[in-house]
């Protein structure tokens, strides 16, 4: 009866570790439920991108080049997020260009979608590029003969000014348009100085600069003052990338290791204005 017992005792252990060796199998063999995914398209509907491809993808075709904007016109932007992960999800998208900007948060359940229309309307089709500045200081000496005189300011060709002692009155019509008449004499600037700002703009087709240039003239110990700042804002058209990105919430900033980019599900199409 003793050795029956033993033996008992001795198939219930062989049973246990049977089970739990049955169940760490199964943890370790069993399929993992197949990721959710989620969808972003352009739908066909949508002004930009022009060209677009309908196929399983949805990606922008291969195109010619940018999309020819005109500045005042609209356009309407339209596309689709479908989520096909397993619960819940709630997104982030951030909408990047110089025409357009927006963030957007939105909760999706599985297998539910959801379509956004953006509306733009580029205003300018300039954006500036830089600025260059300029300060100089002229001294000039003042003749016997000018302080019966005014003082006109008249550009020069690269649109800084030359100071002119001229009569009272004189007509300045040959000097420009944008010559300047104080109305001054150099005793009444020597008393109260003279200051004038000037604006001119250059367009061309790939450029436009915008200079303003402020004159002030005073007079000490005989000698005429002038101060010349100026200011040139340079712009250039409008050449961008317009970008949607979407990410899960929670997630946002995720860097790939092998790539050490930022991952994210993203729409996109390069565009100028004109």
């Amino acid at each position: 009866m003793a050795k029956k017992g033993k033996k008992s005792y001795f198939g219930i252990i062989a049973v246990i570790a049977l089970l739990i060796f049955a169940v760490f199998l199964y943890k370790e063999l069993k399929p993992e439920p197949s990721a959710g995914s989620t969808v972003l398209y352009f739908n066909a509907e949508t002004d930009l991108p022009s060209e677009i491809s309908l196929g399983l993808l949805n990606v922008t075709k291969g195109m010619k080049g940018p999309e020819q904007l005109v500045a005042g016109d609209k356009y309407e932007i339209v596309f689709t997020v479908i989520s096909n992960e397993l619960s819940d999800t709630d997104y982030i998208m951030d909408i990047y260009s110089k025409i357009y900007k927006e963030t957007k948060e939105f909760t999706l359940e599985p297998a539910k979608s959801r379509t956004f229309t953006l509306t733009v309307e580029p205003t300018d089709r300039w954006v500036i590029d830089h600025e260059e500045s300029d300060m100089r200081k002229d001294e000039i000496d003042i003749p016997d003969d000018a302080w019966l005189g005014t003082v006109a300011l008249v550009p020069d060709k690269d649109n800084q000014f030359d100071v002119r002692y001229l009569p009272l009155s004189h007509d300045l019509s040959g000097f420009g348009e944008n010559t300047y008449q104080t109305d001054m004499t150099l005793d009444e600037i020597k008393y109260r100085p003279f200051t004038k700002t000037y604006t001119d703009t250059v367009e061309t087709k790939d450029q436009k600069t915008v200079t303003t240039i402020e004159v002030t003239l005073q007079v000490k110990s005989n000698r005429l003052i002038v101060d010349y700042d100026s200011v040139s804002k340079v712009y250039i058209p409008i050449n961008d990338v317009f970008l949607i990105k979407l990410q899960k919430k929670g997630v946002q900033g995720n860097i790939d290791k092998a790539t050490k980019l930022e991952r994210y599900q993203g729409l996109s199409f390069s565009y100028q204005v004109k």
